[in-house]
């Protein structure tokens, strides 16, 4: 059976595209490590054979001006419309920490498509609470039905994030909408999330975006802890929460 293609974005100080790639490639699919500008010279490759755009984590454009919105403005001018295509034929699109902050800069998230403009986008990813970088594991709870989500409902996955607090624009409107697209959320208030959401959704599922970093937990010795567990064969049989995601998105192409 032929791999589905999936893209990762490098380049521009993005930094976890191996692990990335590696993940994918575990879970099922074909990774190709891609820049933007080789996109913006083969947009061809989003039209054709291509079922996954994976943005990964990292501190692109060293996180100048805001995370993850200089990445946005050139994704926006070299590939706009190409993105917004993606979105619309179904195709999953995987951004995380970094890569998750680009998808709320360009709209991508909650809205499902392409913002016009920063006065069109509804959410933002802001400065922690605590005003410090953190990096650290978590604890989550599945609280939707997203798809990427399936057969979980506990996890545990790192963040590495100084700008993960999610905001809205205007709450008294939103709140009720963006809560529906939240299928994560963290146990305890790490940074002031708005509802501790750790994640977002687009309307269709299609699109993911997710602060913690699932390419991070796909071995379970990559967990601290695991010395402890190692012996406990219910745990160790188990697939890592985070390949779990990645596998979870082969499965929505079948």
């Amino acid at each position: 059976m032929t791999k589905p293609k999936a893209l990762v974005l490098y380049g521009d100080g993005i930094n976890c595209q191996l692990e990335t790639a590696y993940a994918l490639e575990v879970a099922g699919f074909a990774p190709e490590l891609v820049t933007c500008l080789s996109l913006k010279e083969n947009l061809q490759k989003l039209k054709d054979d291509c079922q996954l755009l994976a943005l990964p984590g990292g501190f692109s454009f060293g996180d100048e001006v805001r995370s993850g919105k200089v990445l946005a403005v050139k994704m926006r001018a070299y590939m706009g419309d190409a993105i917004a295509q993606f979105c619309q034929s179904g195709k999953l699109i995987v951004g995380i920490c970094n890569g998750f902050q680009a998808l709320v800069q360009l709209g991508i998230l909650p809205l499902g498509e392409v913002a016009k403009g920063d006065q069109d986008r509804t959410v933002t990813l802001a400065h922690n609470s605590g005003g410090k970088f953190m990096d650290r594991w978590v604890d989550l709870n599945v609280s939707g039905k997203s798809a990427y989500f399936a057969g979980l409902s506990q996890l545990s996955l790192p963040v590495r994030h100084g700008e993960g607090r999610l905001v809205l624009r205007d709450e008294a409107s939103q709140s009720t909408r963006i809560k529906a697209l939240a299928p994560l959320r963290y146990v305890s208030d790490i940074n002031g999330s708005f509802d501790q959401i750790a994640a977002l959704v687009s309307p269709s599922d299609k699109v993911l975006g997710l602060m913690p970093h699932p390419e991070c937990y796909i071995r379970h010795s990559q967990k601290p802890d695991w010395t402890r567990h190692k012996s406990d064969k219910t745990l160790t049989e188990s697939v890592p929460a985070g390949l779990q995601i990645f596998l979870n998105a082969r499965s929505m192409l079948n």
